[in-house]
């Protein structure tokens, strides 16, 4: 109500038209001073009213700054939100007309934040820092390591570097300081950790097709990161805990696991692939004559009695018999024993009372679990960073009928879908895309076995919202060779959209040059370095947006402005 208030004032001025002074290149601009005259009054208001309706310019990015009031803390900490607008008038006219005290106009005092303020980081490995200045325009900041650089080495856009040697572990200081205030710094430590070693087992196996095979891999000093692991070549499928599941021809195949803290490190597991020694045909022979029949019941029969020596366990003829009870969970037949209870499950069989896929069930594996991923994510992230991405394993699947080099597989479903729809995201090969808005339900994916529809493995999708960007700084006015550092901050991203990153874009005016724009080169996921033109003929606008990689969205990027100024100082500059 206090703005409805007051809003008979700003009509009032508008239709006047005469309150705003003329404000030369020269004037201090200062928080709420828009007219730059040293005081706030009615008059800033209608200035920044002016600017709002597009009747005046502002002169320099700092009158701009000095209208943008509201808020006095925005989403990255500095005072405004990049625009001039409805709110800001309100605030101003609101704080001169007593409605509002100072306390509630002008922002915070300057400070500085380093986020992570703690890290660890094995030896000759990076990790990104990030810094905000909370009540500054200029959110620039000077970043140093203690110690210089024996200690690590850290980029204006805040990417540390450890060191590869030295003493390990131990524990360094990193520091930010304000650009606009250096008295105001912030600090991080970072243990230096030894360098990540990783060892998988077995290191040489011999499976028969199509089996599945439990690899596990030890990691030391990998900080909790965990284990990337793959098929480097031969075929077959392998899931994010390592099981593995051989191809249907037999030959050779390397399985991979490599540490996800530091991919350079990896172990190789060598894999023989040999035909099975058994088909699902095969399962009750007893007699290995090609069929089952009386016969083979007689004999199991009189094994369990111990009327006949049993086969070796473990061989053809005694997994063939060994086929109670089946194992839904795993897939595993038989308890390697054999009792009246096989004799009696392959009766049934005989006399048809249960069928193949009862006999010898097909079990299916979804891997991952669960995972969580932002709205909108494209197919690129997914395919590349894994995330969204389901494997499944079908074991004692059956081949084929139209190709019998491959297995039957599963369907794939999303929310009771097949193949999903655009409200719940869709599936094909366990590739699974968000829709663009959150899905007001839990999202739960199910692989159904094709040979067997009563079979199946269900995982569980977070959908987060869609990602939202903002640069800092988001505005800067620069002279010729002036070099800034821009950052890229991500709301709501998961770790795997973070770590992927943004792409950069550099855009002019309109028919103009490129290169009387500048450069702007990507120094880390989040972060690259602007670097102006060396000669500047007269003063551009040059328009700087990231996308993030996730979802490619333009739609949904994060804007910046450099203002290029022919007469400002070489190499220095006013952010925002």
């Amino acid at each position: 109500m206090k703005g409805l208030r007051i809003w008979p004032m700003v009509i009032a001025a508008a239709l006047a038209g005469l309150l705003a002074l003329p404000a030369s290149a020269q004037s201090t601009f200062r928080f709420g001073d828009v007219n730059g005259d040293g005081r706030i009054n009615i008059r800033d208001a209608m200035k920044a009213l002016r600017i709002m309706v597009q009747l005046d310019e502002p002169i320099s990015i700092d009158q701009f700054r000095a209208a943008d009031v509201s808020p006095r803390v925005g989403a990255d900490g500095s005072p405004g939100d990049g625009t001039v607008g409805v709110s800001d008038v309100i605030a101003l006219l609101s704080y001169v007309v007593g409605l509002i005290p100072a306390s509630d106009f002008f922002p915070p005092p300057v400070s500085i934040v380093v986020d992570p303020t703690q890290a660890t980081v094995n030896a000759g490995l990076t990790r990104q820092f990030y810094a905000m200045v909370p009540g500054s325009y200029d959110t620039r900041v000077t970043w140093s390591v203690d110690g210089g650089s024996g200690n690590g080495t850290i980029t204006p856009a805040g990417l540390y570097t450890a060191p590869k040697s030295g003493t390990i572990p131990r524990i360094v200081t990193i520091r930010a300081a304000s650009v606009a205030d250096p008295s105001k710094v912030a600090a991080a430590t970072v243990t230096i950790a030894p360098p990540a070693t990783i060892a998988i087992d077995p290191t040489a196996i011999t499976v028969e097709a199509a089996s599945i095979t439990q690899f596990t891999a030890s990691v030391a000093n990998d900080l909790g990161a965990g284990v990337h692991w793959q098929v480097v070549s031969g075929g077959g499928v392998i899931t994010s805990s390592g099981l593995y599941q051989a191809p249907l021809q037999p030959g050779a195949a390397v399985v991979q696991a490599s540490s996800v803290a530091d991919p350079t490190q990896v172990a190789q597991a060598q894999v023989t692939i040999v035909q099975p020694a058994l088909q699902l045909s095969d399962f009750g022979d007893a007699n290995q004559d090609g069929k089952r029949d009386s016969a083979d019941v007689t004999i199991v029969r009189r094994l369990a009695a111990g009327i006949i020596p049993a086969p070796p366990v473990g061989s053809k003829q005694f997994r063939a018999i060994d086929v109670w009870p089946p194992n839904l969970e795993t897939g595993q037949i038989g308890d390697g024993q054999i009792t009246n209870e096989d004799a009696q499950w392959i009766l049934r069989r005989i006399l048809n009372l249960i069928t193949d896929n009862d006999f010898v069930p097909v079990v299916v594996k979804v891997d991952p679990p669960t995972t969580t991923i932002n709205a909108g994510a494209n197919q690129a992230h997914v395919l590349s960073t894994g995330e969204g991405r389901f494997t499944a394993i079908t074991i004692n699947d059956r081949r084929d009928p139209n190709d019998p080099n491959k297995l039957q597989g599963v369907d794939w479903f999303v929310n009771g879908i097949k193949g999903g729809n655009s409200t719940v995201g869709t599936i094909q090969d366990g590739v699974y895309l968000p829709p663009d808005v959150p899905p007001s339900d839990p999202i739960t994916i199910t692989a159904v076995s094709k040979a067997d529809q009563r079979r199946s493995a269900t995982a569980k999708v977070n959908v987060n919202k869609a990602i939202v960007l903002h640069i800092l700084p988001r505005a800067v006015q620069v002279g010729p060779g002036a070099q800034v550092p821009f950052t890229a901050q991500m709301e709501h991203a998961t770790p795997a959209a973070m770590a992927e990153g943004v792409t950069w874009i550099l855009q002019g005016p309109k028919n103009s040059d490129p290169s009387t724009w500048g450069t702007l080169t990507p120094t880390g996921p989040l972060t690259a370095m602007y670097v102006a033109p060396a000669s500047v003929t007269k003063t551009i606008n040059v328009d700087i947006k990231v996308v993030a990689k996730a979802d490619g969205k333009q739609s949904q990027s994060g804007n910046a402005r450099v203002i290029l100024n022919k007469k400002h100082d070489q190499g220095g500059g006013g952010s925002y």
